[in-house]
């Protein structure tokens, strides 16, 4: 009986916190700006954040002191957010973004001061980062670099390597993120409920057979514009992609029976702090970086002295926006970075950072962006994820260490 009851105590206490958590993220958001463009999905979006975040809390007393913690939080996000819009212009899906990825983060926060602590140290590190990078913006258009731009891109067509650069360039992230989005959803569908993983396994194995023959046919059809992408010259890329969406989802699919419950946590956790790595790398630091450091591109007509003596790829050909910092390479090392920290193997983390820098690399060969711009890229998405693994995450367990290790 005494079971019986807690259980409803609990029960009771967990659904009188919902509204007041629900109400905590509107409040935020509306002061972000959120709502000023009048669309009906953010309301839907933090309701799902709302509902789905975490067990919540078993007493009253916890209650209050997690309702302590968030509204410091939320201060301190929408203050930021303010001291943005001071110098750039700030749209509304940032906050969005921003106050999601943070609050999933901070589901086992303790009290405001520790709080207060370590998002201060983050945004006061973040901000240092940020200073440093547009600081550093002084070296561009320097002669060595256009040189090693020039030498990293050959003048001929070299087998294998240009279909590889241009696979990897084009593809990586969208196979990256897609694949984990989607196990991102399934694992929120059959966490801990060994029935549902298993199905969940044989659907990713469909999923992985539907994907991989989707892209292979695009040797034959991409030309008809039923892709995102335009048509292709080296259109035996579209091979190795199917290939590697039908592995991807099916090793993936894997991971729902041969991973344990607490290792899956902490991978779909780390999907979490990738989401808030990228806001701050890319949506807040990159953009704003490129838009007031403003070094074109090496294709840009400004450089027609000696750009003409480069080698165009058909299938890159990137001439606006700006180059420093490069934004694929940032953004692929926040991604993988942030799975280098949570991953306990070391070998898998080196062969992400190496994948990483190999990505990176295709960004001088195709000439969408000179060296410097991607080395300052590289390592500002780096040292995002690494400050956010150790400053935001207070429990670095990593993925294999609650469990057997996941191998198919």
């Amino acid at each position: 009986m005494s079971a019986l009851m807690k259980t409803i105590v609990d029960f009771k206490i967990r659904w009188a916190f919902f509204p007041l958590f629900y109400a905590l993220l509107l409040l935020p958001a509306w002061v972000m700006g959120v709502f000023s463009a009048g669309e009906w999905y953010p309301w839907l979006v933090l309701f799902a954040v709302a509902a789905s975040v975490d067990r919540n809390t078993g007493t009253v007393g916890g209650m209050f002191r997690r309702v302590g913690a968030l509204v410091t939080l939320y201060a301190l996000l929408c203050a930021v957010v303010g001291v943005m819009a001071v110098f750039i212009e700030v749209k509304w899906p940032v906050g969005l973004l921003l106050l999601t990825a943070a609050t999933i983060v901070e589901r086992e926060a303790d009290c405001a001061k520790d709080i207060l602590f370590r998002w201060g140290l983050f945004l006061g590190l973040f901000g240092l980062l940020y200073q440093a990078t547009y600081t550093l913006g002084v070296f561009v258009d320097a002669p060595w670099d256009i040189q090693v731009l020039l030498w990293g891109n050959p003048d001929h067509y070299v087998p294998v390597l240009d279909e590889l650069v241009i696979l990897c360039t084009d593809f990586d992230t969208y196979l990256v993120v897609l694949v984990l989005l989607c196990w991102q959803i399934g694992y929120y569908i059959c966490r801990g409920r060994a029935g549902r993983q298993a199905v969940m396994a044989k659907v990713f194995h469909g999923l992985g057979i539907t994907a991989g023959l989707w892209h292979l046919a695009g040797v034959f059809i991409q030309h008809k514009a039923i892709f995102w992408w335009p048509e292709y010259e080296y259109d035996l890329v579209f091979i190795p992609l199917g290939v590697a969406f039908y592995a991807a989802f099916y090793f993936m699919g894997r991971l729902y029976v041969r991973m344990g419950d607490e290792d899956q946590r902490l991978l779909a956790r780390a999907f979490w702090l990738v989401l808030l790595a990228v806001v701050f790398t890319n949506v807040i630091g990159e953009d704003n970086i490129k838009a007031t450091v403003q070094r074109h591109r090496p294709q840009h007509e400004s450089y027609a002295e000696w750009n003409g003596a480069v080698r165009v790829m058909k299938d890159e050909v990137v001439k606006n926006s700006y180059s420093y910092i490069s934004g694929h390479a940032s953004s692929f090392f926040t991604l993988l970075g942030v799975y280098f920290w949570a991953l306990r193997s070391r070998k898998l983390g080196a062969a992400l950072l190496a994948w990483a820098a190999f990505h990176a690399f295709t960004r001088i060969y195709t000439t969408a962006h000179f060296p410097y711009c991607t080395l300052m890229g590289s390592l500002f998405g780096f040292t995002v994820a690494t400050m956010i693994w150790f400053i935001l995450v207070k429990d670095r367990r990593r993925i294999g260490d609650a469990g057997r290790d996941a191998s198919v």
